[in-house]
C-alpha cells in the first residue's frame, strides 16, 4: 500500500491530506489544517475532500496546528458537513492551550465572554503601566515585552506532565471513546449534545457577542485618564491581538461543539509543556508524533481556577507563530517520512530566532517530504537552516500551500524540488492545482504532472 500526500487546492489557506499505512498495513487518513472559510456559505473543505480519489469515507485524525484563520477556520464546519455526507472522523488533535477555555465556552458562553472582557482590560492596563515604568519608546518593543511577560512568565498551567506509564494510563482514562478529554460525565455530555442539536444554527451567542464592534471598544475603555483613542495611539498592535483572541474563541466554540455533537474524540497537544524540557511526547508512536508539543490530559478543575487574565492570554499564540504545532510521520522500513511544519520557525524567540528546537527524531535515511514553513514566507526562512541541521544537506522535498495574501518567497525558491498548490507570486491569485505526491517503493516519487514554480513577479 502506497502513501500519498495531497496539498488541497483551497481558495485560501493551508490544508494537507496524508494517506499512509501503519506497520500492520492498515491505512490511516490524516488531515492537517483546514484552510480559511469565507462566511457561513463557504464550506469548501468537505466538498474538496469528497473529490479525493479514491474516495475516502473516514478521516482518522484532523489536526489544527494553531489558531490562525488560514489554518483553523475551514475546520469550523468540517465535521457537520462531513457527517452530513454519511462519513466519519476519528479524532481531533487541537492546541493544548485551547483546553483552558472549552468548559466555559460550551457550558456558559455569556460568562466566558464576560471573563474575556475582564482579561482583555487587565492586559491592556498592564501594558499601559509597564509603558509608564520605562519601556522602550518603540511601540512594537513595548507591546512585545508586556505581552511576552504576561503570556510566558505568569501563565498558570492547566495541565501537568507525569511519568510516561502513568501519563498514558491517565490519557486513556480521561479520553472515553467519544470524550472531549475534559472529564465531562456521560450525563453532562448528552445534555450538551441535546442542547446544541436543538439550537438554531443561525443563532450563536458567542459569535454574536464577539463580532460586535462595541464589544471591542469596551475592551479599550480603561479606567482613569487613559481614553480609548489615547490608548490606541500608544499601542495599536493590541487591537489586533484582541481580535485574534475573539477569532480563536469562535474557532474553539465551532470545533468543540461539532466534536461533541458528532461524538468525536479530542486530544490536546501543549507547547507550554514542551518548553519545560524540550522533549515532545504523545500522538501515535511510529505513525504520527508531535515535534514541539506534549500530549496532555486537561483538568476541568484547574481550568476553572484560571484567572481572567490567564484565560485571555491562553487563547493567544505568540507572534511569528512560535507555538504552531509540528507533526512528524516517522520513516519506517517501508515508508518515507513526512514533516508537517504548519507556520513554525522551529525556534524559540518572538522578535527573532533565539534557540532552535532540538531535533526530535533520528535523521531519516531517505528524503523527507516537508510542508513549506509558513507557506514558504521569507519571514520563516530560519526554519530551513534548522532543517539542514536536522536532516543534513541532502535536498529534501517541499510542498507549499496557502500564503495567497501579502507574502513573499526567498529561501523556499532555493529548494530544487518544490511544488505549490497555489502561487500568487508566480501565477496570480486565482491559480491553483492539485499537488499529489505518492510513494514508489520506499521513496517519494516526485509528481511529474504538477507544474513547477516559475519566477516570482516583482
Amino acid at each position: 500500500m502506497a502513501s500519498t500526500l495531497i496539498a488541497l487546492p483551497l481558495k485560501s489557506g493551508e490544508a494537507f491530506l496524508l494517506r499512509t499505512p501503519d506497520e500492520n498495513g492498515r491505512e490511516w487518513v490524516i488531515l492537517v489544517d483546514g484552510g480559511k472559510a469565507y462566511g457561513k456559505d463557504s464550506r469548501e473543505l468537505a466538498k474538496i475532500l469528497a473529490d479525493v480519489k479514491p474516495t475516502i469515507d473516514r478521516i482518522d485524525v484532523v489536526i489544527c496546528t494553531h489558531s490562525d484563520a488560514d489554518h483553523s477556520q475551514g475546520l469550523w464546519f468540517l465535521a457537520d458537513d462531513w457527517y452530513a455526507m454519511g462519513r466519519k472522523i476519528g479524532e481531533f488533535w487541537l492546541p493544548g492551550r485551547w483546553a483552558n477555555a472549552v468548559p466555559s465556552i460550551l457550558t456558559d458562553p455569556s460568562g466566558f465572554v464576560a471573563k474575556l472582557h475582564s482579561g482583555a482590560i487587565e492586559a491592556a492596563s498592564q501594558i499601559v503601566r509597564d509603558t509608564a515604568e520605562g519601556f522602550s519608546l518603540s511601540r512594537e518593543n513595548r507591546y512585545f515585552k508586556a505581552s511576552a511577560m504576561l503570556a510566558d512568565g505568569e501563565l498558570e498551567t492547566a495541565v501537568s506532565r507525569i511519568d510516561d506509564v502513568e501519563y498514558l494510563l491517565k490519557i486513556e482514562a480521561a479520553f472515553g471513546e467519544h470524550s472531549l478529554g475534559l472529564g465531562l460525565t456521560d450525563i453532562e455530555a448528552e445534555q450538551l449534545r441535546a442542547d446544541f442539536e436543538e439550537t438554531d444554527t443561525e443563532i450563536d451567542l458567542l459569535e454574536t457577542a464577539l463580532s460586535d464592534k462595541s464589544v471591542y471598544r469596551s475592551w479599550f475603555d480603561l479606567p482613569g485618564e487613559i481614553s480609548f483613542s489615547h490608548y490606541l495611539k500608544m499601542a495599536p498592535e493590541s487591537q489586533v491581538a484582541f481580535a485574534e483572541v475573539a477569532e480563536t474563541a469562535k474557532a474553539i466554540h465551532k470545533i468543540a461543539t461539532s466534536a461533541l455533537v458528532n461524538k468525536i474524540r479530542v486530544r490536546w497537544f501543549d507547547f507550554g509543556e514542551y518548553k519545560k524540557d524540550e522533549v515532545p511526547f504523545g500522538g501515535l508512536p511510529g505513525l504520527l508524533e508531535p515535534c514541539c508539543a506534549v500530549e496532555v490530559a486537561p483538568s476541568r478543575t484547574k481550568a476553572a481556577r484560571l484567572t481572567n487574565l490567564t484565560l485571555f492570554h491562553s487563547l493567544r499564540l505568540t507572534r511569528q507563530n512560535v507555538e504552531s504545532l509540528v507533526f512528524y510521520r516517522p520513516e519506517s522500513d517501508r515508508e518515507p517520512a513526512v514533516l508537517f511544519l504548519g507556520d513554525s520557525r522551529l525556534a524559540h524567540g518572538v522578535e527573532r530566532p533565539e534557540k532552535d528546537f532540538p531535533r526530535p527524531f533520528d535523521k531519516p535515511a531517505r528524503k523527507t517530504l516537508i510542508t513549506a514553513p509558513h507557506h514558504g514566507s521569507r519571514n520563516n526562512d530560519h526554519a530551513f537552516s534548522v532543517l539542514t541541521d536536522w536532516l543534513g544537506n541532502d535536498e529534501q522535498l517541499f510542498v507549499r500551500n496557502g500564503g495567497q495574501t501579502g507574502q513573499t518567497l526567498d529561501q523556499y525558491l532555493a529548494r530544487k524540488t518544490r511544488r505549490c498548490a497555489q502561487c500568487v507570486q508566480c501565477h496570480g491569485k486565482e491559480w491553483n492545482q492539485w499537488v499529489s505526491v505518492t510513494t514508489d517503493g520506499k521513496d517519494w516519487r516526485w509528481p511529474p504532472n504538477a507544474n513547477e514554480c516559475g519566477t516570482p513577479r516583482t
